[in-house]
């Protein structure tokens, strides 16, 4: 059964990614267009892990039309064969990629709500949850821009932010069980440090808040036991990784103009509300509160029921943590406004979601007001409905903005 729903799921994003891709603004050529310039130049783009599925996936699609065009009937030009093969790849990895993302994002969700409550809502009102999850979006339908500016839950234009966040939830879950359980086995961290650096070969937008974010909450949960050096240990390794990164990313990029990935010409800068400002001016508390009104809602619905979890903590302090690096970090020169620093908060916001969305549930039949229970659900069905329109809005208008 669950083959047979993560069959209708691919095919499901597929025909999604397509028509965003279609007649939307995205950035699919222009990555395959990075590639192609780096290996014309003797070279490989940095973060190389999405590239280089890009590439094996891009070049077996190429050869699948390749044969398909010595077909009787069949007529393809190179360019047109090039094109075509690597956008049908594009579209192969993000379907993908949400499959890993539901697949990672409904396990969490049933780890949090005791076994009790699953058999309650049942699996397939789960996985609907779920799903509903992947189109919550700000409360942003009265604006002229629907995702500048606002926290966004998903991204359904930038491809390396599509392939990290599946596996940030999976470094977030990992995470969850570090602090739920007291083995204290060097074993037990290898998956952390395995899946982080899986994260930054993808994008290591997340693990730049997991680096922060791990240590200390260590050092409150486990003071100065075992435990906590080991969690520094972990980070250790994890911020070398993206130190080596950062210099692969930033000094030892070589510009190449055709393609607008510039490395060299842009530094990391410390430039506080610049890059919020532009996009929000005095809007920017009014779009952060409509970006986690649902969580802020749940919050103030379940109130220390839920305060004293430690993935739900973990959850906003991350959150915290991303909105912080995208309030103070940019980067300097062309790539200023491009707001590189910002894609953090979208697997952030999407854990925080999910956790908040899962302990609401899990809490229904606390005795909670009534009203409150309602109104929170509502605001979690509007952020789905914002959702749902603003992907209607990206193919009618032709922009993601």
């Amino acid at each position: 059964m669950k083959k047979f729903q993560y069959t209708l799921l691919f095919i499901f994003f597929f025909i999604l990614y397509a028509l965003i891709d279609r007649n939307c603004f995205t950035d699919n050529s222009g990555y395959t267009k990075i590639l192609f310039d780096f290996l014309n130049h003797g070279s490989f783009p940095s973060p190389p892990l999405y590239f280089a599925l890009l590439y094996i996936f891009g070049e077996f699609f190429c050869w699948g039309l390749a044969v398909a065009t010595h077909l009787p009937g069949a007529d393809l030009g190179i360019s047109a064969l090039r094109t075509t093969g690597y956008s049908m790849a594009v579209y192969f990895l993000w379907s993908c990629f949400a499959v890993i993302k539901f697949y990672f994002a409904e396990m969490l969700f049933k780890h949090i709500v005791d076994r009790q409550e699953i058999v309650a809502l049942g699996e397939q009102r789960i996985s609907i949850l779920v799903l509903l999850l992947f189109f919550a979006h700000p409360l942003s339908l009265f604006f002229k821009h629907m995702y500048l500016g606002f926290a966004a839950v998903n991204v359904w234009h930038n491809s390396s932010t599509i392939m990290m966040v599946p596996f940030a939830i999976w470094l977030f879950a990992l995470t969850r069980n570090w602090f739920t359980k007291a083995d204290t086995a060097i074993t037990a961290a290898l998956p952390l440090v395995f899946v982080a650096i899986f994260n930054i070969l993808i994008k290591p937008s997340y693990c730049l808040v997991y680096v922060i974010v791990f240590p200390v909450f260590s050092l409150i949960t486990y003071r100065f036991s075992a435990k906590f050096y080991q969690s520094l240990l972990i980070t250790a390794c994890i911020t070398l990784a993206i130190f080596i990164q950062y210099i692969l990313l930033y000094y030892c990029t070589t510009d190449f103009e055709s393609s607008g990935y510039t490395g060299t010409n842009s530094k990391v800068i410390i430039s506080p509300f610049t890059v919020w400002f532009f996009y929000s001016g005095y809007l920017i508390p009014i779009k952060l509160l409509l970006s986690i009104m649902f969580p802020l809602c749940v919050l103030w619905t379940l109130g220390h029921r839920i305060t004293r979890d430690p993935g739900y903590q973990f959850a906003w302090l991350g959150f915290f943590v991303a909105l912080l690096i995208f309030i103070c970090v940019a980067e300097s020169g062309p790539r200023l406004y491009h707001a590189n620093f910002s894609w953090q908060l979208i697997p952030a916001n999407f854990i925080l979601f999910l956790y908040s969305l899962a302990l609401f549930y899990k809490n229904k039949t606390a005795s909670i007001s009534r009203f409150k229970y309602r109104l929170t659900q509502a605001v979690f069905y509007a952020h789905v409905f914002c959702g749902v329109f603003y992907v209607y809005r990206m193919i009618s208008l032709h922009q993601y903005l």
